[in-house]
Order: structure tokens, then sequence, then C-alpha cells
């Protein structure tokens, strides 16, 4: 853009309190390079209060990861607002994204190893091994492998579902989208549409982050979203946008992701950034629980929903409040153990607010 305009630019990152991955400190080093009027915000997890305002003006009980960040933002701009914010949601997805999973997904399927992951998916999928150890990893890394065009569900799986929901004919119907394994270039060009460009970012990336624009009355554009450009990157062979010297190499992890992208921006970005291995870039979700007296005040409110006993089990809600709250302070469970846990409390606030609001009637609501 400071090829095209010397005016003021104003730039906005937001972080998270205590969070070892930060990337406000990049934030910054790109506003003293490209000299914009830079603000920043730290998320300490007292935003969830938010969330009855969220889900009133969706309408919709919608949860994903970022949702909170995209809510800061949108309120850190507050009344001083740009005549346009220009967003970079989607560059990822458009540039090419999971090429390790999708080269294990073809080379298990190539080899006949499908029906033995499927098997002991199957084996694993059950509460027996719902616990922060080894097997709920084996599991975790099968789950994105064997689905792979269904993208990251972080929410319940089956097992838990059957559980909690009272009526089991609402349990999600299996997808019936069958991978196209001819070549690794055919999956992973279906991978890229099916998943991340008519998954993640129509249905997840672009509602959530218009949405919170719309909330706050800002004018919100995506400069990545054009047709030319998807029409392009669509007509480029797979390997720019994961390069790697073989399938083999790319299932190791030894590939670059996002490579047309990376190499375009590399010389016009400052070291700092192009030298820095990418680490992170998830919301740390567990912070929304961490205090103990707001995740009291959370539990009551969905313990006193009309959902649970209506529509979920309770005894199955009790279960997983009582387990959380054991769990919490453990900050040696693995990342994604804490994560998935801390997404499937987020589910069920979420549930509770809509269903209280919408299907009750009720207003101003609080917890």
């Amino acid at each position: 853009m400071r090829k095209i305009y010397n005016g003021d630019i104003r730039s906005y990152s937001i972080g998270f309190k205590g969070d070892n991955w930060t990337e406000l400190p990049l934030a910054r080093c790109m506003s003293d390079t490209f000299h914009t009027i830079h603000a920043e915000y730290e998320i300490d997890g007292s935003e969830i209060s938010s969330l009855p305002d969220i889900v009133e003006f969706l309408g919709d009980p919608f949860v994903e990861g970022g949702l909170m960040v995209n809510y800061s933002v949108m309120r850190l701009i507050g009344q001083a607002k740009p005549d346009i914010l220009l967003g970079g949601d989607g560059s990822d997805q458009y540039f090419g994204t999971s090429g390790r999973e999708v080269a294990l997904h073809y080379l298990t399927s190539r080899i006949g190893m499908k029906p033995l992951m499927r098997l002991l998916y199957g084996f694993l999928n059950q509460s027996g091994f719902d616990t922060n150890n080894s097997l709920y990893r084996l599991r975790f890394h099968l789950d994105k492998i064997l689905h792979i065009l269904q993208g990251d569900l972080f929410g319940f799986p089956s097992f838990w579902l059957k559980d909690l929901m009272l009526d089991q004919d609402f349990l999600p119907a299996p997808d019936r989208h069958r991978p196209d394994t001819r070549s690794f270039e055919a999956l992973y060009t279906q991978h890229l549409y099916k998943s991340d460009v008519e998954r993640i970012i129509n249905q997840v990336i672009l509602f959530k982050a218009s949405k919170m624009a719309d909330m706050f009355g800002n004018n919100l554009a995506f400069p990545y979203m054009d047709l030319d450009l998807y029409r392009f990157l669509s007509e480029l062979p797979v390997c720019y946008k994961c390069k790697g010297d073989s399938v083999a190499k790319i299932a190791r992890g030894h590939a670059t992701a996002k490579y047309l992208l990376k190499y375009h921006y590399k010389p016009l970005l400052p070291e700092a950034i192009t030298s820095k291995k990418k680490q992170g870039g998830f919301a740390p979700m567990p912070l929304f629980f961490k205090d103990d007296r707001q995740r009291t005040r959370i539990a009551d409110f969905i313990l006193s929903s009309s959902v649970v006993g209506d529509y979920l089990n309770r005894k199955t809600v009790e279960r997983f409040v009582r387990r959380y709250d054991l769990e919490v302070h453990n900050e040696d469970n693995w990342f994604w153990y804490r994560q998935n846990r801390a997404i499937q409390y987020f589910n069920l606030l979420t549930l509770a607010i809509w269903w209280e609001r919408f299907i009750g009637n009720k207003d101003c609501l609080s917890f």
C-alpha cells in the first residue's frame, strides 16, 4: 500500500495476556517499517462477558476460536473509524494450507493403510481415551488426516455428542464427499476448494469478520477475496502453493506452505518478519475460562438454562463442567487438549445464550 499511498494509515493488532506466542512485537515492527498509526489491545479473558451481545447480533450460535479477536479489534477501533478497513482474511486459504495432512492422507490411501487407520481411530474415538495422553494426540492427528475434506472441527467428538444430545436425530450426518486420491495434486486442489474456500473462508472467516465489522458500524473489505486472484491461483500448479521435493517429504513436514505469497512478500517485509518461523496464530481459548469466579458464573448460567434438560443431557453437561474444573489449572496438558476443551466450553455457553435469547425470548442476558 505504501507504494501507492502516502497518507495516514492506521493499523490494529490483538494479543493475549500472558501468551508466549504473542505477535504484538511483530505488529509493532510492521508499523514502524511502514509508518502507520498503530493501536493494540491484549485480551485478558474478561471479554467473554460480551458474548451475549455478540450472539444477539449474530442471531446464530456461531462458535470459532477467532471470534473474540474479531470482536476485540472492531471494539478497539472505537469512534475513530477509518473510511475503509482492509482485512487480510482468507490469504492463508487462497495461497495454500494443510499440505502435510493432505500428503499423509494421499500416501496412506495409496499404500492401503486407511482401513487400518479407520479401525484404530474408531477404537480411540470413545470416552475411555478422552484424556490428556499420547492416545489422545494420536486420535487428534488421525482425525485431521482421515477427515481431510472436513477442515478443523473443534467441537465435541461423536461419542460426546451421543451422550450430550437428548434427541439423536440432531446428530450430524457423515460427510459424503470422497477424497480424490488419483494424485497428490488432485487431492490438494479438492481440499483447497472443499475445505479452505467453501467451508473455512465462506462459512467461517468472512462471516465472523464481516458480522463483527457490521456490529460496530465499520466498513470492512477483503483485498485477497478477489475473483481474478482466485482464478489465477486456481490455474497455478500446486507446487506454487505447497513447495516440497516430494510428497513423502511434504508428509514429513519438509515443505513451504503459501510458497508464492511468501516469495512475493519476502523482499518487501522486514527480516524480523520473514525470518521468524510461524508459531501459534491461534487464540488461546483457555484464557476465557481461567478465572475461577468467572468460570463459576458461566457454569451457573449454562446449568440454569433451559437448553439443559430440553436439548442437552444435564448429567453429561455437569460431568463436563466438573472435569474442566479439575483440569483447568494444569498448564502442562497438551496445547490442543486444553484448546479443544475450552472451545467445547465456549460451545456450551454460546448455545445456552442463544437458546435463552431466541427460544426463551429473554432479554438483557448476563453472567
